[in-house]
């Protein structure tokens, strides 16, 4: 068996569903194991997803004692784990969500808005393999500020493909650049959050 030389690694970014955890959102205590003892070797461990911070991400980071910044909701936010707050975020402008929400309703599609704590869908309906998140109505929603919309289906459209061609045309009028600070900028100093 080949030895890792842990000194040319600083971080590892990890995905969670499907890779840190299985369907029942646990991490296995090998795998915890292996996490904690990174930081002996000064690496830095975070999780990428595409889940908001509330619910299992939040859980994982107190199991596995995180203190350096968390990737959120597909890349929208970077939170301290540590007081839970936004680092940095990236909101879709108010003029696209407008766009995408005609879009959706027109194409009969399910779509969800994430926005702070919550999840808002239409009738304020539970969704599939979502847990500890609560869920409100889409008509409790002040439309601004928001970080995410997704959709569970892809409605008449063929394949995933032209749903996602269709929606870059909705939305032609954006050209989203996305610079990510550093963890010093973020006031992590070292990579470690306080």
């Amino acid at each position: 068996m080949q030895k890792t030389n842990f000194k040319k690694y600083k971080a590892i970014v990890c995905g969670f569903d499907g890779t840190l955890v299985g369907r029942q959102l646990k991490i296995p205590f090998p795998v915890q194991n292996a996490i904690k003892s990174l930081s002996k070797y000064k690496i830095y461990f975070s999780i990428a997803s595409g889940r908001s911070f509330v619910g299992p991400i939040e859980e994982a980071c107190r199991i596995l004692n995180l203190k350096t910044p968390q990737i959120t909701r597909g890349g929208a936010e970077i939170i301290n784990p540590v007081n839970k707050k936004v680092l940095h975020q990236e909101l879709i402008p108010n003029k696209e969500i407008n766009k995408l929400q005609e879009f959706l309703k027109k194409n009969q599609i399910f779509y969800y808005i994430e926005k702070g704590n919550f999840i808002y869908t239409k009738n304020g309906e539970e969704m599939k393999g979502i847990r500890n998140i609560s869920i409100k109505k889409l008509d409790h929603l002040e439309l601004s500020n928001i970080p995410k919309v997704g959709t569970q289906n892809i409605g008449n459209f063929k394949d995933e493909i032209h749903f996602e061609e269709s929606i870059k045309n909705v939305l032609r009028s954006s050209h989203y650049k996305i610079k990510y600070p550093s963890w010093e900028k973020l006031g992590c100093d070292g990579g470690s959050c306080k």
